[in-house]
């Protein structure tokens, strides 16, 4: 019998390795997908209950959710995509079903819904295993017992494996060896409109459910900016909020970067709604999934005043300065803060002030139950995220004119509760009246807007080079070979703190974005390098890239410390250098590099150095303009730029018109 093994990467995303030899020598991944070419006649990837998004790429966006909420805990969003079309019985590329997921994580309440509406329990993927299979290579003792007791079978995967051989879990393995001994006549199976708690089936994953559920401690240092500009802090403000407005993740980076705001969640936020960023990319990055907003959005749903609130003037409360989000996996995060943060704020003062808090953290709002009533009603955080997942959606169900009635809720909710209790019937009916009489008000109020859009002083498309170096504390990191585009999209550079993967929505292509190379030289030299295509933005005193026009900006680089190395005409070529003090000497030496500081679309920001920074243009006008303009703003004369820096680049002597 072969040893099943478990590679770093196969780990991390949830697939299993087998071998098939008869030693037992560790084995680790070498490649992304895990196997040495040579290799890969002897190990293959089992799915094992795993899915990604290229095994969902043929199966629409409602399915998709499906998946994701079948290896969550949330049974009530899963169950509102099925009450949006849904498919419970669909499967991906794999063959893996929502019940094999669903046995992956654990969620007995979850595997329960699903073999109730008559998915198949020995449903097999393309490498023979059943649910069964994955529930016990897990350690799911209480679903392995349920998939048995609902009539699995003990089958072989692909490989001869039984789930006693892939299982590790001593007390799961004696459930499953023991079980066909004994096994029971299985019971009819159909669909029940209610859940029905079953103690018997509890077993540790259903246990877990009780506790608060969320621990928050994130690890934060703030970080130091790049730039001080403290007497343009008004310009660097609108800037950073119109970029933001572009991109959140861009634009917290460039926030930081030039210190507009100190590297403080509580900063940041309030910076954020102060000056009125877009409501709805606020929503949006706070419900990230990755460090930086995850660090924000703990904060700001700290500071929201929960105490003495209900389910839906609890939602309303979060609504007061950002949208919502439409995603429902976004929508889910920042709802499971909700819930934690509101358990928290109550939990506390019941403590503090347990007689007076009783009269000042409850008040009855058109009958629902608030404060804490609404507490002493619930078992635990778990149960209340998604009590307030199933509110939000049924106040969108009904706000696009469909009707759903209250007993169709109530059955909609059964089993929500920890360990598949129900949420009482007097708090669901305080809820529902609210939400169906429109009392429910998640729109952000209307502020009038304190920033004026930030137009660049030049901007066109041009073809720039720039290969150097990350900047590092100790030893000297590799020189990145990829653009700067690249590396921001890809997530910056590993030496300096690379993380992937960048959010949805910020400039992440597929693959690399495509390099021209010249069909000239580059250069005078003759040499022939590849260059990218790239929009430069002029803003004052700081040079931005962006892929296009639109997109937002995934570098830039201070022109108060850059020099115009060259201007060659016969190439319409601009080299820009770093400005050193006194005369400008012929060769450049290793410690006076450029500096070009990457934005990434997550919140983080890296700088890069290199010898000098390359644009060429096509257009003869336009690299007139530029030289001209950049002559003076790089001027190692204070006057001159100051100068330049007041007047349009049309009003500058030599430029062009």
């Amino acid at each position: 019998m072969g040893n099943q093994l478990t590679c770093g990467c196969c780990a991390k995303e949830g697939g299993s390795i087998v071998d098939d030899r008869q030693d037992s020598r560790p084995f680790f991944c070498r490649k992304s997908c895990g196997l040495d070419e040579l290799e890969s006649d002897l190990f293959t990837c089992d799915p094992a209950g795993v899915f990604f998004e290229d095994t969902l790429a043929a199966l629409d966006v409602k399915e998709r959710l499906s998946f994701s909420f079948a290896g969550s805990s949330n049974l009530a969003a899963l169950r509102w995509g099925f009450v949006h079309g849904a498919n419970p019985k669909v499967s991906d590329s794999n063959g893996t079903t929502l019940l094999h997921v669903a046995a992956r994580a654990g969620s007995f309440q979850i595997v329960k819904d699903l073999v109730l509406r008559s998915i198949d329990v020995n449903a097999v993927d393309c490498a023979g295993w059943t649910p069964l299979h994955v529930a016990s290579c897990m350690g799911r003792q209480d679903v392995s017992l349920y998939l048995l007791q609902m009539g699995a079978k003990i089958s072989r995967t692909a490989r001869g494996f039984t789930p006693e051989n892939l299982c590790s879990h001593p007390h799961t393995k004696e459930v499953v060896v023991g079980f066909e001994e004994r096994r029971p006549k299985v019971p009819q199976v159909g669909l029940s409109l209610r859940a029905t708690p079953n103690s018997e089936f509890v077993g540790p994953s259903a246990a877990s459910e009780f506790g608060a559920g969320l621990h928050f401690e994130p690890f934060f240092v703030p970080r130091e900016p790049v730039l001080h500009e403290p007497r343009h802090r008004e310009e660097l403000q609108q800037l950073g909020v119109s970029i933001f407005n572009r991109s959140p993740g861009h634009g917290v980076a460039f926030l930081v970067a030039l210190s507009i705001v100190r590297d403080f969640p509580v900063e940041i936020n309030n910076f954020l709604v102060r000056l009125n960023a877009d409501p709805q990319k606020l929503g949006d990055y706070l419900s990230e999934e990755y460090p930086t907003a995850q660090t924000l959005r703990l904060e700001f749903l700290n500071s929201l005043p929960l105490l003495g609130t209900g389910v839906t003037t609890a939602l309303e409360a979060i609504s007061h300065d950002i949208r919502l989000p439409t995603d429902w996996l976004k929508v889910d995060r920042l709802l499971r803060g909700i819930a934690h943060f509101w358990w928290k704020q109550h939990e506390e003062e019941l403590n503090d002030h347990r007689e007076e808090g009783n009269q000042r953290a409850f008040h009855e709002s058109e009958g629902e139950l608030t404060g804490l009533e609404l507490q002493r009603a619930l078992l635990g955080t778990d149960g209340l995220h998604r009590l307030m997942f199933s509110t939000l959606m049924l106040h969108r169900w009904l706000s696009n004119d469909r009707e759903m009635t209250l007993n169709e809720w109530v059955q909609l909710n059964m089993g929500i509760e920890g360990c598949g209790n129900d949420i009482p019937l007097h708090v669901q009916m305080g809820i529902y009246n609210a939400v169906s009489s429109r009392q429910l008000a998640l729109q952000v109020a209307s502020k009038a807007n304190q920033l004026k859009p930030s137009e660049p002083t030049l901007h066109s498309a041009a073809f720039v080079r720039f290969h150097g170096r990350p900047q590092t504390d100790g030893d000297l990191a590799h020189w990145p070979q990829a653009s700067p585009h690249v590396l921001a999209a890809e997530g910056g550079v590993l030496a300096a703190g690379r993380m992937s993967p960048q959010p949805h929505g910020a400039d992440r292509p597929h693959k690399r974005p495509p390099l021209t190379t010249f069909a000239q030289p580059f250069d005078a030299g003759g040499s022939r390098l590849e260059e990218e295509m790239t929009w430069l933005r002029l803003h004052q005193w700081l040079l931005f890239l962006a892929p296009t026009d639109e997109s937002a900006p995934f570098a830039f680089v201070s022109l108060k410390k850059a020099a115009l190395l060259r201007a060659d005409v016969r190439v319409l070529q601009i080299v820009l250098a770093r400005r050193v003090e006194g005369e400008w000497p012929t060769t450049m030496v290793d410690d006076d590099w450029l500096e070009l500081c990457l934005l990434l679309g997550d919140g983080r920001f890296q700088v890069l150095e290199a010898p000098e920074l390359v644009m060429r243009f096509n257009d003869a006008t336009e690299f007139q303009t530029w030289a001209t303009y950049l002559r003076e703003i790089c001027s190692e004369d204070t006057e001159r730029r100051r100068a330049a820096l007041k007047l349009p680049p049309v009003q500058i002597d030599g430029a062009a018109p």
